[in-house]
């Protein structure tokens, strides 16, 4: 799927949840926590990693683990400044992070996600792909 295209999910939730709940801040980091994982392609430029490799396209930042820490690292960021619940910045930020890698797995590009690291570095696919 095109990088520029997953801030939709972020904006799509921040639509569902209310606009008054979270507020533009919020939905606009949600919109960079959507982008955020591929910015794993320049892993493989700087000459870090294999592209196929843990920490190359679709390695670590295309992971379930990646996007709850996201979500923590929002959360703490946000802080005592924060104008809504901290567990509802974390959980919004973790799941716009996480349709991410699960947009990424409903396209045949050839790259599967690392969906279980760090417990797990195997790449997996999606079953089914339309």
């Amino acid at each position: 799927m095109a990088t520029y295209l997953h801030f939709a999910p972020a904006l799509a939730l921040a639509a569902a949840i209310g606009p008054q709940r979270i507020g533009w801040r919020l939905a606009l980091a949600g919109a960079v926590c959507g982008v955020l994982p591929d910015a794993d392609v320049l892993v493989p430029l700087l000459g870090l990693d294999s592209l196929d490799g843990t920490y190359g396209h679709r390695g670590f930042t295309h992971s379930l683990g990646f996007a709850l820490l996201m979500g923590a690292l929002g959360a703490c960021l946000a802080g005592r400044r924060a104008l809504r619940p901290l567990g509802l910045v974390a959980l919004y930020l973790a799941l716009c992070t996480a349709s991410h890698p699960v947009l990424d797995g409903l396209v045949d590009s050839g790259f599967c996600n690392a969906w279980l690291w760090p417990l797990d570095g195997t790449r997996h696919c999606l079953a089914w792909r339309p």
